[in-house]
């Protein structure tokens, strides 16, 4: 499993758009960084940007996998097994819902990932 955040401290002086006494970031400085926070400017992404949706398109950029030199060699299959197991799951059980409102749902309580502790569903009456 790749990390969900990492900690580090500033090298050097840098600042972020907006206020620059609220977005100053000094030498020395800690630093996290949290994969969690990635692709989730709705500005970016739109307003929905927070909602849970599986078939969402248009929103391949994400760093689940890592960037650059640090992307995981087995994204790619990993997409793959993804796409195939949910197929099969929904063939399967093709009348599947959610058992609870969906806002009804917890999300794990954390600050470095996004999810859920448990997704009850109910399953159609064949």
């Amino acid at each position: 499993m790749g990390a969900a955040a990492f900690a580090a401290l500033a090298g050097d002086r840098a600042g972020l758009p907006g206020d620059p006494a609220l977005l100053l970031i000094r030498k020395g400085d800690p630093i996290l960084v949290s994969f969690a926070a990635a692709s989730g400017d709705p500005e970016a992404y739109g307003d929905d940007v927070a909602v849970f949706d599986l078939l969402r398109r248009g929103r391949r950029e994400d760093l689940a996998f890592g960037f650059g030199v640090h992307r995981c060699l087995g994204a790619p299959l990993a997409r793959i097994e993804a796409g195939v197991a949910l197929a099969g799951l929904f063939d399967r059980f093709p009348g599947l819902t959610l058992a609870a409102p969906a806002d009804g749902i917890e999300p794990v309580e954390s600050f470095i990932v996004n999810g859920y502790g448990s997704l009850p569903v109910l399953r159609a009456q064949q």
